[in-house]
Parts: C-alpha cells; sequence; structure tokens
C-alpha cells in the first residue's frame, strides 16, 4: 500500500516512510528513525515544526484542543 500524505500526524502512524526527492528514493524507515539521522525527512519535518511555531506566535494558528 502507498500513502501520500502532507498531515505530520498521519506520517507519525505508518509503519515505514520512503522519503523520494526528485523521483528517486533518498532514505526509508518509520517517522521516529527519519527525524533522529540526517536527511531530508528531518529537515522537511524540521522546517515544518518551525512554520508552525512562526504562525502560532503570530496568531494565525490556535493551537489544537486536547
Amino acid at each position: 500500500q502507498v500513502l501520500y500524505a502532507a498531515v505530520r500526524s498521519t506520517l507519525g502512524r505508518a509503519d515505514r516512510l520512503v522519503v523520494m526527492d526528485g523521483g528517486k528514493i533518498v532514505d526509508s524507515g518509520p517517522h521516529h528513525e527519519l527525524t533522529q539521522r540526517p536527511g531530508l525527512y528531518r529537515d522537511l519535518v524540521t522546517a515544518q515544526e518551525e512554520m508552525s511555531r512562526v504562525q502560532r506566535l503570530r496568531g494565525e494558528v490556535k493551537e489544537a484542543s486536547a
């Protein structure tokens, strides 16, 4: 099964992610492993977290209710 997801919470539930760049597989593994080692996936997750932080500071996005 192949899943393309733009929502990070969906990616975190997957057993294995395959990271592609320019049509080539550049990395694979579970979310927790990919975020622990240098690479495109960790860079993308870090950039998304930073963007979310900036948006919260600007009041553009409200914190999710628990």
